[in-house]
């Protein structure tokens, strides 16, 4: 018998549930004279016309009726029920929602008691459906049901479960701090940091760890964890891939991970091998976890692998498993920039103790002509360039360091006699041309007018091709050289002049002596001497 065969002869304020879909049909089947509130006929007009707009809603609506606060609904809260509908049905609320109701029956109380409604928004439930405590969060308010009298009622509840949106902007928030990571130094940071990160999502990752699987040698390394302090049995330090033992072995089962592609998963039951893992922000322990591989980018085979704890709150379906699998890829992410930063600091530092070594080796090259007084200069065979020249030429012709050294043309005239500089240059232009160096000794000026002398020594610069494309010269100050040489010079004629004086006056002397007092041997001897002294210069 249909509600409508039941009641077609009710009058219209009496058939409330007429047209009220399967939850109004229930009504009008279900026998109420043992309850309390007794036929439907009997029930207060309020309560008959509030039905009336709950059972004819879409929206998701609840009403609470008299002091046990028995529950009424319409079809779209079966939902929030799940396997407790129908038994919930005209029941207490507080045998409906046991595990709830100390957080909504003082609520409800509180409206039967002073008549004033009350507001929620996301509100966390965790409700027991189909068996297991369910994370849950609802948007409803609960308004005053009066009596005919002026007394209330009931109460009456419209509301809606905002679950997904909470639970994915909290898993949102999760992978956008894991993208925002700062760059990590290492792998074992970068590790510390995701973990620092899943740590304040217990709701969603009640534990957590990182282990870095290196294939060759059969080991995983324990790179970070959370939820369990350290040295618990679930997470040691190292583990031998594929190794049975349950002491030191793979207790995870970590091998497996090495050959999935990312997007894979392997699920393991959390039992008591693994001791006493944390429940996160749920009231029972988890009973499962997943595996997921990391694989860096570039890469085929899994770096690491991310055990996850699954909330005993929340089913794993497919929402929850891509943001673990998001997860895992944003750690694969943080491990492969801090990879490339350290390879990047590797190559930036050596590159600093290049440019040092460098620099030390340009400083003692510095010193090095200072103490040869040699400059070096590198010119591009245009007449008009400047080239590049060391500091030690500014010092050399007396010139300004601060400005650029003269174009090879202004050297004419400036440190060099037209004469002199026609020799340079022509030496200059042989070796652009022919590959072959120069090497000459020429009077300079400083600017100050002081002169110098100077050695050139040039050679051609070639490009990898072995095109010439440059000249580069050594000048080296050699005054004080040339004026020693001089000075030698200018002693040598003395002594010569003086040696030859003094054999003249032993010539003499011994001519005389001969003529007096020696015999013609003794003239004979003599004269080899005499000989040998005028071929010496």
């Amino acid at each position: 018998m249909t509600a409508t065969e039941i009641d077609a002869g009710a009058r219209p304020s009496e058939r409330f549930f007429l047209d009220g879909g399967a939850t109004a049909a229930l009504i009008a089947a279900t026998d109420w004279s043992a309850s309390p509130l007794g036929e439907p006929r009997r029930w207060p007009e309020r309560l008959r016309v509030m039905l009336e707009v709950c059972l004819n809603s879409a929206f998701p609506i609840a009403i609470f009726w008299g002091e046990d606060l028995r529950l009424f609904y319409n079809d779209a809260y079966h939902v929030f029920l799940a396997d407790k509908h129908p038994r919930a049905l005209g029941r207490p609320a507080c045998d409906v929602w046991p595990e709830i109701w100390d957080v909504i029956g003082p609520m409800l109380q509180g409206v039967l008691a002073n008549g004033r409604p009350t507001r929620s928004e996301d509100l966390q439930l965790n409700l027991m459906r189909n068996g297991r405590r369910d994370e849950a969060y609802f948007s409803f308010s609960y308004g005053p049901i009066p009596e005919d009298d002026g007394s209330i009622g009931g109460v009456f509840c419209p509301v809606v479960e905002t679950t997904e949106r909470v639970i994915g902007e909290r898993r949102l928030r999760t992978l956008r701090d894991l993208a925002a990571l700062s760059r990590a130094e290492d792998e074992t940071q970068a590790c510390r940091l995701a973990a620092s990160v899943l740590a304040a999502n217990d709701a969603d990752i009640p534990f957590s760890a990182i282990y870095r699987l290196d294939e060759a040698q059969g080991e995983a390394t324990l790179m970070a964890f959370t939820g369990t302090p350290p040295g618990a049995r679930a997470f040691p330090a190292r583990l031998r891939l594929g190794d049975p033992d349950p002491d030191r072995g793979d207790i995870w089962g970590l091998g497996d991970v090495v050959g999935l592609r990312p997007g894979r998963v392997a699920m393991r039951t959390v039992d008591e091998r693994f001791g006493v893992l944390p429940r996160g922000a749920c009231a029972s322990a988890p009973d499962e976890a997943v595996l997921f591989p990391v694989v860096l980018l570039g890469q085929e085979r899994a770096a690491a692998a991310l055990i996850a704890g699954v909330s005993a709150c929340k089913r794993l379906d497919a929402a929850y498993a891509y943001f673990l699998d998001r997860v895992a890829a944003k750690i694969g992410s943080a491990m492969a920039d801090a990879r490339a930063y350290a390879d990047e600091r590797a190559r930036a530092e050596a590159i600093r103790s290049r440019e040092e070594a460098l620099r030390r080796t340009e400083a003692e090259l510095r010193e090095a002509q200072r103490l040869g007084r040699i400059g070096s200069w590198r010119w591009s065979g245009r007449r008009r360039d400047s080239g590049r020249a060391s500091p030690y030429l500014a010092q050399i012709f007396g010139l300004d360091p601060a400005k650029p050294p003269p174009s090879f043309a202004e050297m004419k005239g400036l440190v060099y006699a037209p004469g002199d500089w026609e020799r340079l240059e022509t030496a200059a232009r042989e070796t652009l041309r022919s590959g072959e160096g120069f090497e000459l000794d020429l009077p300079a000026r400083r600017v100050d007018g002081v002169g110098i002398f100077v050695t050139i020594r040039g050679e051609a610069v070639r490009e990898e091709r072995g095109e010439i494309v440059g000249l580069r010269s050594t000048i080296q100050d050699i005054t004080e050289r040339k004026k020693a040489e001089e000075r030698v010079e200018l002693l040598m004629r003395e002594v010569t002049h003086r040696a030859k004086n003094l054999l003249t006056v032993v010539r003499a002397v011994a001519r005389q002596t001969a003529r007096k007092d020696l015999a013609d041997r003794l003239r004979s001897a003599l004269r080899p001497a005499h000989r040998r002294a005028r071929r010496e210069p």
